[in-house]
């Protein structure tokens, strides 16, 4: 509502909107041919919805999803990657088909609205998809460390949008990762001010994620995924150990500096900058995902977040019970306390005010 409301403010002049989704709110379509999953998986599928559709989300079919979103540390290119022979990518770059729904179509209906509301709302105001409202959709598995061809796709949209709109600068907004990957992509891949003072009118962030968000840790340390915490198998584990997006929204070392993270039965007390070490010593990053979290910690979460450099609103919530701060009174083989700190349910605020 605080988002509609706001937008409201400039609806009327229609300056040209590009979105940028939240986590777990891009489809993901699959291909692949002679892979090495579980048996009772499909043998080859050709650009077919992985993340979500219904018929990979019923055990034990979950199970190869799990697989299939699983992220690997290539060695030859130091960077991530998928499954050997997997390709994953989105549809409609610009356009909504990957953005509207979570899990769409399903014997005609639609769940989980990832930007269906918000993008009805700007076409009532008579904004036109492709004219002068675009959606970019990432794979969210990787945000924001590893997008690196995703920014010079968002980049080409920025001018295209421009131009296509009588050289009319452009408001980027994003959703929760979607704008801790705008952030990402304004201070750390678009260097050239003169382009951002050229092309970009402002930035909306709607709860950014830049500071870490309180599930990150506790779905590390007992690998389970929020959206469905009642669900575990080892290829679950597997596939939370090893992503990016995970791994990246640890909390920052710099935004939360000495303030304590976790606290041991013993009530000794972790900062941000132990956290590595915690989860490697309790065997809850191993093997090549120990590679992962050193490229989000070297690129990310060891580092100050620096200012978009264009004019930028946020809006956020500070006054929801928000767990962050996991307390192990009953040892380090039970599952913490959580202890509430500021925020909006799921995104501290304090990376926000920082």
């Amino acid at each position: 509502i605080l988002m509609i409301l706001f937008l409201s403010c400039f609806v009327s002049s229609l300056k040209p909107i590009i979105m940028l989704p939240p986590l777990y709110g891009t489809n993901l379509w699959i291909t692949y041919n002679q892979t090495n999953a579980n048996w009772y998986c499909p043998e080859k599928v050709s650009d077919e919805l992985l993340w979500v559709n219904p018929k990979w989300a019923v055990p034990p079919m979950f199970n190869c999803m799990f697989q299939f979103l699983q992220v690997f540390w290539d060695e030859k290119n130091h960077f991530f990657a998928n499954r050997e022979n997997v390709s994953i990518d989105m549809h409609d770059f610009g356009g909504e088909e990957s953005v509207r729904y979570v899990v769409p179509n399903v014997f005609g209906y639609n769940f989980i609205r990832s930007f269906a509301s918000l993008i009805d709302f700007l076409k009532d105001k008579g904004y036109v998809m492709g004219k002068d409202l675009f959606a970019a959709p990432y794979d969210w598995r990787i945000a924001p460390v590893g997008l690196r061809d995703f920014w010079p796709k968002l980049h080409d949209l920025v001018e295209k949008v421009y131009e296509q709109n009588g050289n009319q600068q452009v408001t980027m907004f994003g959703f929760s990762c979607g704008g801790h990957s705008l952030q990402y992509f304004l201070a750390e891949y678009c260097k050239d001010q003169s382009w951002k003072d050229k092309y970009i009118d402002r930035a909306i962030f709607l709860a950014p994620s830049f500071g870490g968000v309180g599930q990150s840790f506790p779905a590390l340390w007992e690998k389970k995924f929020p959206l469905v915490p009642m669900i575990k198998s080892k290829e679950l584990a597997s596939m939370i150990e090893s992503m990016p997006v995970v791994l990246a929204h640890l909390p920052n070392t710099v935004v939360f500096g000495n303030k304590t993270i976790v606290r041991s039965t013993e009530d000794v007390e972790y900062t941000a900058s132990q956290i590595r070490d915690l989860l490697v010593k309790h065997k809850k990053i191993t093997g090549d995902n120990l590679k992962i979290l050193d490229e989000c910690q070297n690129n990310l979460t060891t580092k100050d977040i620096s200012p978009p450099g264009v004019p930028s609103y946020i809006i956020y919530n500070s006054g929801a019970h928000t767990e962050f701060f996991a307390h192990f009174k009953n040892g380090w083989d039970k599952p913490p306390d959580m202890i509430p700190t500021k925020g909006d349910g799921t995104i501290p605020a304090k990376g926000i005010k920082y």
